[in-house]
């Protein structure tokens, strides 16, 4: 049986007609039971080699205020509320709870053109990582400007080969003092994703660089390994 029931099928389908460009929207596809597979894999000076899977399923569409949001579900459980307006795609809610987000943050601004561009509040958790083996409590909160660097790049995954992708740059910088041992640290953050047509991210590529010797440089990839667009569920 669908994961969606048809009174949902209904609401998304009426999200989706709503606002934005099928061109845009197909970045960050809607289709109810839509599922992609991801490979990780976290490298580091100091960090041990991490590699393993992360799946991610369109959920259910479900009201939020005065519009619909689209629920995505990742394989722990933990779920990730988006809303949609003319400005863009938003993460309006995370958690296994539904907790809000302490920012509403643009994940995909729009226009989908090259040179559009969004801020946004994340944490560094490469950073986290290092730090958690001499139990120091790291949680380091860094502003990160976005831009659409370009619309027509090709990437190759392990799900394949992927055409007229759009290419997103995020650069941020942070100072953070960690303790007595270790000092104020500088932190630069660099990431970089794409995502394909009616397919959605492929590939992100995320860098923290500390120009101390602290250890903490680290490098994050993620790849599409699969991806299941649901069709087979209404043949």
């Amino acid at each position: 049986a669908p994961l969606i029931k048809p009174a949902r099928c209904i609401l998304l389908v009426a999200f989706l007609l709503v606002g934005c460009g099928e061109g845009e929207r197909s970045y960050f596809p809607f289709n109810e039971n839509m599922v992609w597979g991801y490979r990780i894999t976290i490298l580091g000076h100091i960090i041990n080699l991490e590699d393993h899977r992360s799946y991610i399923t369109n959920f259910a569409v479900v009201d939020s205020g005065d519009d619909p949001a689209l629920i995505r579900m990742r394989h722990d459980g933990e779920l990730f509320f988006y809303g949609e307006t003319d400005k863009g795609l938003r993460l309006i809610g995370q958690g296994k709870n539904a907790t809000p987000p302490t920012s509403l943050a643009y994940v995909f601004a729009y226009p989908a053109a090259e040179g559009t561009t969004w801020n946004r509040k994340e944490k560094t958790f490469l950073l986290e990582r290092r730090f958690r083996v001499q139990q120091v409590p790291v949680s380091v909160e860094i502003d990160m400007a976005y831009r659409i660097e370009a619309t027509n790049d090709t990437v190759s995954v392990p799900a394949g080969t992927f055409t007229d992708c759009v290419r997103i740059r995020g650069e941020g910088k942070v100072e953070h003092y960690i303790s007595n041992e270790f000092g104020t640290i500088h932190i630069a953050v660099e990431d970089v994703s794409w995502y394909a047509p009616g397919v959605g991210l492929v590939k992100t590529t995320r860098k923290e660089i500390s120009p101390e010797e602290t250890g903490i440089d680290g490098e994050y990839i993620k790849e599409l390994e699969f991806f299941d667009d649901g069709s087979w569920l209404w043949s």
